[in-house]
């Protein structure tokens, strides 16, 4: 705040100036001017003010790191980019930060703050990488923000292998082998997905209303044989649960969606393919062959159904224990008689 009483001249260097936007220009562009002319006026302390104005600091620095940490996490994991990119990228962003917090301080100085003080607010704005400055504390921010699934071991059975010679026959005792997989709960991985994708949780608003009213009669003869989208087939019209008459009964008895009466009513699609984490090409290329179980939310628009953020694992587990244990792992996921997920999941 000017201390000395408003003039059309410099009181340092006397140059003359066109009133007070004139005489705050000059003042900028002259930091000795500034020293000379410019002293605090003492300022009653206000608690309050400064309690607000830290707090609105805080929501704006969160509210940065959190879109920057989203934005990493996008490119590490949805799209797959390198780590070694992003680090590099991220090197990169810190220099040209620190130039434009360079011009700042130099632009600004003189003005009512010291240079020190000014810096250091200029340099805590401008720090978008505080506190994620690692691909370690990337993933910490991520894990505070979208909690991770647990995984639970399943032991599948267990067998007694010996070991053979040249001719075939067993040498030695037994070795009593464990055969296990991994399951990522349905429950868990369906609500952290619905409770943290708004345009998912949506669309599976939306079709409660749109599978009891676009179609609750047979189609006719012709459009049965056009299959546009996974609603459309046999296998889901005739369904318990999601197929015509029970739409057309649920929507008798009303009542409001996501109530008792109208419970809201998510069709899985589950998947099977086999992986290969080894070189394809080289020695042991199907030595250790895995098999993952996954699922698709029939509920989502087939435009993002099958979209990588939206296929969530279930099982994964040795391929070769598939033929001697497939029919368990499918049955602990899925009804057979009903098609249904049982409660446990």
């Amino acid at each position: 705040m000017l201390a000395g009483p408003c003039c059309d001249r410099c009181p340092a260097c006397g140059q003359a100036v066109n009133g007070q936007h004139g005489m705050e220009c000059h003042l900028g562009r002259y930091p000795e001017c500034a020293a000379q002319a410019w002293t605090p006026e003492p300022v009653e302390e206000d608690k309050q003010a400064e309690r607000s104005r830290q707090d609105q600091a805080d929501i704006y620095e969160h509210s940065t790191q959190e879109a920057v940490g989203n934005d990493l996490a996008d490119f590490r994991y949805t799209k797959y980019i390198p780590s070694a990119t992003i680090n590099t990228f991220k090197i990169k962003v810190c220099g040209w930060l620190q130039h434009a917090a360079d011009e700042l301080v130099r632009r600004l100085d003189g003005r009512a703050m010291v240079a020190d003080d000014l810096r250091q607010v200029v340099c805590s704005v401008l720090n978008l990488f505080a506190g994620i400055e690692t691909e370690k504390k990337e993933a910490a921010a991520l894990r505070a923000r979208v909690p991770l699934v647990d995984v639970v071991y399943r032991e599948l059975g267990r067998r007694t292998v010996h070991s053979m010679d040249a001719d075939g026959f067993k040498i030695g005792p037994g070795r009593v082998i464990v055969d296990y997989c991994y399951d990522v709960p349905v429950k868990s991985s369906l609500a952290r997905l619905l409770q943290h994708d708004p345009r998912a949780w949506q669309m599976v608003q939306d079709t409660m209303d749109t599978w009891s009213r676009v179609r609750p009669q047979k189609r006719s003869r012709m459009e049965q044989h056009i299959i546009a989208d996974l609603p459309d087939g046999a296998a889901f019209e005739d369904h318990p649960e999601l197929g015509i008459t029970a739409r057309a009964e649920e929507l008798a008895r009303g009542g409001t969606p996501g109530s008792k009466a109208r419970p809201y009513k998510i069709a899985i699609s589950l998947y099977y393919d086999g992986l290969n984490p080894c070189n394809a090409l080289g020695p042991w290329a199907n030595i250790h062959p895995i098999g993952a179980f996954y699922y698709s939310i029939t509920n989502l628009d087939s435009s993002i159904r099958t979209a990588k953020p939206y296929l969530q694992l279930v099982t994964i587990v040795n391929d070769n224990l598939l033929k001697h244990y497939a029919k368990d792992i499918v049955t602990q996921l899925v009804d057979m008689s009903t098609g249904s997920g049982p409660p446990h999941l």
